[in-house]
């Protein structure tokens, strides 16, 4: 879209700039360019035909911020196709049936992303869901109009007229119109990229310096634009160069004719000269007188009739039916809106895949079916009993199980409570001290043992008083001195 590396031959006069700078004023703004950005998110919910309304939301916000930073948006729509442009719609048009085709076999090979990526290419935004976007502009009173043919005439004209102070839009081909202020590369936070048309003479790439909106029109015509293909192996700055020597476009035609580097067909100038008329004198709608006018007027003895490129002429009750988005500016018919969710139309849609359902399932039922076991016969061998019919001393404890569990009562079972200044962790640390290291009991021992498997009731009555008990272990000295201790 657009003349291809235009923007970035004009990169040294980028001005990074804020829509907060423009509060107080009215921005035209190409409105398809941000249809066609809300559709990508849902590009396979419209080529599947299902309602939805991502598209008028992303709009929306855009509106939204532009309101928030005090400037008013005056949206353009675009219209019918021009029969200059009809070759560039032709193969657009086929490039978008091949991604949809793609699409649709990917998607029955079950590859959703690579499929979503291709319906996003056969994304085309028409005058259904441009009419969506209308009806949010007409609750919020905002200022709109639906061009007969290109947006891009139309903004350029209410920027002569007055009426906005700059265009919004990504494409270059408003520079080529003749725009005076184009902002561009716009984020979601306000941000954006401001050119003048009064910086041209500052551009470092190549030199503007004494170059005419004529001369820069024809060089973004060489290289190719959407009226006229460009001539093979010739960019932007070859154009530049040939212009600068050449000075007019009959001179530079017969110099490439004549050297023979460069491909041309025969009838290259009088399409040339008419891409470049249709850039001039492109037909666009005038809100004020309310019917549709040049973008330039003709000199004098010179005639639009001749001139059925630029575009058919409308009469003004139907031209401005069009411009409010009434009529179909492609049909030329009342035009009506695309399914919304909630709306009346996805209504019908959604009742009449409903009752299509039922009667599926209807039909499904009647079918005869095989007999079938019921549900409780796979539960007969365990019925549950209920609690006053079990006997009271089910829960009990038997005596022969803890028997056998115990050996008749010699191994009792009891847990050893932890005692950790007998049981060392392997896990713990040794703790350094300046004191001399004891030699460490053994873990082993037969006391240590015992007192582990032990239960700690027997050890309680080891330590009685009264108690006759000796340690093997003892001291023959300890040993006496507790058996004294013990005499009564």
């Amino acid at each position: 879209m657009g003349v291809s590396g235009l923007l970035p031959l004009l990169k040294s006069i980028h001005r990074p700039t804020e829509l907060k700078k423009f509060a107080g004023e009215t921005l035209g703004v190409d409105a398809y360019g941000w249809l066609h950005r809300g559709a990508i998110a849902c590009a396979v919910d419209l080529a599947k035909g299902n309602p939805t309304r991502k598209y008028v939301d992303f709009a929306m916000h855009r509106v939204r911020m532009l309101k928030h930073f005090g400037v008013t948006p005056y949206l353009v729509f675009d219209g019918d196709f021009l029969p200059s442009k009809a070759a560039t719609e032709g193969s657009r048009a086929k490039r978008r049936e091949e991604s949809k085709k793609s699409a649709m076999e990917l998607l029955r090979a079950g590859k959703a992303s690579q499929a979503a990526l291709e319906f996003q290419k056969a994304i085309d935004v028409t005058p259904e869901m441009a009419r969506n976007l209308i009806d949010e502009l007409k609750k919020m009173d905002l200022p709109y109009v639906v061009a007969p043919y290109e947006a891009d005439a139309q903004l350029v004209y209410l920027e002569r007229q007055g009426l906005i102070g700059g265009i919004l839009s990504e494409d270059s081909d408003l520079l080529v119109f003749g725009c005076k202020r184009l902002l561009t590369k716009l984020d979601q936070y306000g941000n954006c990229i401001e050119i003048n048309r009064r910086d041209f003479c500052a551009v470092r790439e190549v030199s503007l310096t004494g170059w005419t909106d004529t001369d820069f029109r024809r060089m973004a015509i060489f290289s190719g634009c959407d009226y006229l293909e460009g001539i093979n192996n010739m960019g932007l700055k070859t154009a530049y160069r040939m212009m600068r020597k050449y000075k007019t476009p009959e001179r530079l035609v017969r110099m490439i004719q004549f050297e023979g580097k460069h491909r041309i067909s025969e009838n290259y100038m009088s399409r040339f000269a008419q891409a470049e008329l249709t850039f001039i004198h492109q037909r666009v709608y005038c809100p004020t007188k309310k019917r549709l006018v040049c973008l330039t007027e003709p000199e004098e003895g010179k005639s639009v009739e001749g001139m059925p490129f630029i575009g058919g002429y409308v009469e003004p009750e139907l031209a401005t039916a069009i411009a409010v988005g009434d009529v179909n500016p492609i049909t030329k018919e009342t035009i009506i809106p695309a399914p919304m969710p909630g709306s009346k139309t996805d209504a019908k849609r959604r009742h009449s895949q409903s009752a299509e359902a039922l009667a599926a399932v209807s039909s499904a039922s009647t079918r005869t079916r095989p007999p079938t076991k019921p549900i409780d016969s796979y539960f007969k061998g365990h019925q549950r009993i209920p609690m006053g019919e079990m006997d009271r001393n089910c829960f009990s404890v038997d005596p022969e199980r803890v028997a056998a569990l115990t050996h008749n009562g010699l191994v009792p079972r009891v847990f050893p409570l932890p005692r950790p200044y007998v049981e060392g962790t392997s896990a713990s640390q040794p703790v350094t001290s300046s004191h001399p290291t004891r030699t460490a009991r053994s873990t082993t021992s037969p006391r240590l043992i015992r007192r582990r498997t032990e239960p700690i009731q027997n050890l309680l009555e080891q330590n009685a008083p009264g108690s006759s008990y000796e340690s093997p272990e003892l001291p023959l000295v300890m040993q006496q001195t507790h058996w004294m201790t013990s005499i009564p």
